[in-house]
C-alpha cells in the first residue's frame, strides 16, 4: 500500500514553501509546518512518519489517499521548462474575419463557463478531452499551434472582453481542440508574495503569455 494525491489535490515547493490547489473547493493553501513535514516526508516515499497522528490527519482532510496499487511517493506538477513564447513574437499573418469572430465567442463562451462552472468540474472536462485524443502531431502541429495562438492574441487584443488568463486560456483551447490540437493547460503559484496564473504551453513553448511572466510561478497543475 502506497500513498497518493487525490485527483482534485495538487502541489508545488516555491521559496521553500508547499503550496496546495484543492480543486474541489477551489482554492490554494499551507499547511502548519509539522503536517508539512509529514507531507514531505510521504511525497519522498517514506512511510515511517514521526506522527502518525499527523498522517491520519492529512488523510482525513482528504490531502492524501492510501491505495494498494500506487508506489510510494508523488511527484509535484511536471512541465517543459519554457524558453520561447508565442507573445514575445507574435509576428505572423492575421486572421479573417471568421476567425476573429470566433475568437470572441470562445472568449465569451469561457466567461460564461467559469461563472457557471464549477471549478473541479472544468479542469476535468480538459483531463477527459485530452484523455480521448492522440496529442501528437511533431514540429507540424507546433507549428500550427503557433500560427494559431499569434492570430489569437492579435484578434483578443481587439475584443471588448477584459482580459483574464482563465477565460482566456480556456478559450483558445477550445481553438485548438476544434483543430485537434491539445497542449497544456498550466496554473501556477508564487509563494512570497502569493499569487496564481494561468497560461497555454505545448512543450517548451508558451502560446498566450510573455517568457519572463511565466518564469516567474512554479507550476502547480498542468493538464
Amino acid at each position: 500500500m502506497g500513498f497518493c494525491l487525490p485527483s482534485h489535490i495538487s502541489f508545488c515547493r516555491s521559496s521553500d514553501r508547499t503550496i496546495l490547489l484543492d480543486l474541489r473547493r477551489d482554492t490554494y493553501f499551507q499547511l502548519d509546518p509539522s503536517l508539512e513535514a509529514t507531507f514531505l516526508t510521504l511525497q519522498a516515499g517514506v512511510k515511517q512518519v514521526p506522527d502518525p497522528g499527523e498522517l491520519q490527519q492529512l488523510l482525513d482532510l482528504g490531502i492524501i489517499q492510501s491505495h494498494a496499487d500506487v508506489a510510494d511517493g508523488f511527484a509535484p506538477a511536471a512541465l517543459a521548462t519554457p524558453g520561447r513564447s508565442c507573445v514575445d513574437d507574435p509576428t505572423g499573418p492575421p486572421g479573417s474575419l471568421f476567425f476573429t469572430a470566433e475568437i470572441w465567442w470562445s472568449v465569451r463562451k469561457a466567461q460564461a463557463a467559469v461563472r457557471k462552472i464549477p471549478f473541479e468540474r472544468l479542469i476535468d472536462r480538459l483531463r477527459v478531452r485530452k484523455a480521448a485524443q492522440d496529442v501528437g502531431g511533431g514540429q507540424v502541429g507546433l507549428e500550427r499551434m503557433l500560427t494559431l495562438a499569434r492570430r489569437f492574441i492579435g484578434a483578443r487584443r481587439g475584443a471588448p472582453i477584459d482580459p483574464i488568463c482563465l477565460q482566456d486560456s480556456l478559450a483558445l483551447l477550445e481553438i485548438f481542440a476544434r483543430r485537434g490540437f491539445y497542449p497544456d493547460f498550466v496554473i501556477g503559484v508564487t509563494a512570497a508574495p502569493f499569487m496564481a496564473h494561468c497560461w497555454v504551453q505545448a512543450g517548451s513553448v508558451v502560446l498566450n503569455e510573455t517568457l519572463d511572466e511565466v518564469l516567474t510561478f512554479e507550476p502547480i497543475l498542468v493538464v
